[in-house]
């Protein structure tokens, strides 16, 4: 039997997009949403709840009943897990499907070359905590780990991972946000379709969608981006057609995005 999702939102990611500002804007600035978090967690805010390794170890204490304590009858409840992008997306659909069939999820997308230049500074600054994850090799340079660490690169091909909860969840389950546009000028129009998707009520956000923003040790060369941009390419175009945007802001793959709709005319 499905559980009743109790106005459950899912943030499944992605990695490096704006989770956790997401959560952090909305718990500090809307009191109708309830943040899911516990101190059970490893990273307090992020649940993953659903996701395959942790339903093996951690969670094998963490029932449907833990999960559900964790939220508020009379509010929103918003898990932000980046992580039910990032390990295994389709094992996490399914679990989430059979949890509930009427679940609504916001994906947030960021141009996947800035995504995993963020990525890959994120590991940097963090060791020596980040050393044991994955296969990456902070000796070696940017390119050299986005080339050979999934965790750099699988990351960013997000239709794949969108088509994974497609096979389980309607298209109109889900809300796409671009990320660059919740940093600009117009962020409050991004900000007004999440509060129209989850059934809010419109307020003026303030502008504080970078507060976890890291400062960067150097910007990415020409040549870095050319060389990630190229594995990219293929991917942002089908992207583009999956979601039906337009991805103007994300502007290395301009050229691609509209030689591809000359293609198809």
């Amino acid at each position: 039997m499905q559980a009743m999702n109790k106005n459950l939102v899912i943030c499944p990611g992605f990695q490096k997009c704006g989770t956790t500002a997401l959560g952090e804007i909305l718990d500090q600035q809307c009191d109708d949403v309830n943040v899911m978090s516990s101190l059970d967690c490893v990273h307090p805010k992020e649940i993953d709840f659903f996701c395959k390794g942790l339903q093996k170890h951690k969670n094998s204490k963490k029932t449907t009943g833990w999960y559900e304590k964790l939220m508020d009858d009379q509010k929103i409840n918003l898990d932000a897990s980046p992580n039910y992008t990032m390990k295994d997306s389709g094992f996490v659909a399914k679990k989430v499907r059979d949890y509930a069939a009427d679940i609504k999820f916001i994906f947030l997308l960021r141009n996947p070359i800035d995504r995993a230049f963020s990525a890959y500074n994120h590991y940097m600054q963090e060791l020596p905590r980040t050393a044991s994850w994955g296969q990456w090799n902070s000796k070696k340079s940017f390119l050299y780990n986005f080339f050979t660490c999934d965790s750099f690169t699988k990351a960013g091909f997000y239709q794949d991972a969108i088509c994974d909860y497609l096979k389980y969840f309607k298209k109109d389950q889900f809300l796409f946000i671009i990320s660059e546009r919740l940093g600009s000028e117009g962020h409050q129009k991004e900000w007004d379709k999440i509060f129209d998707f989850i059934g809010l009520d419109k307020f003026e956000v303030k502008d504080k969608y970078n507060i976890h923003k890291r400062k960067k040790p150097r910007k990415l060369g020409y040549n870095e981006r050319v060389a990630v941009k190229d594995l990219y390419e293929d991917s942002v175009v089908l992207l583009r057609d999956l979601i039906e945007d337009d991805l103007e802001e994300w502007v290395d793959f301009k050229k691609s995005l509209k030689k591809s709709l000359k293609k198809s005319r």
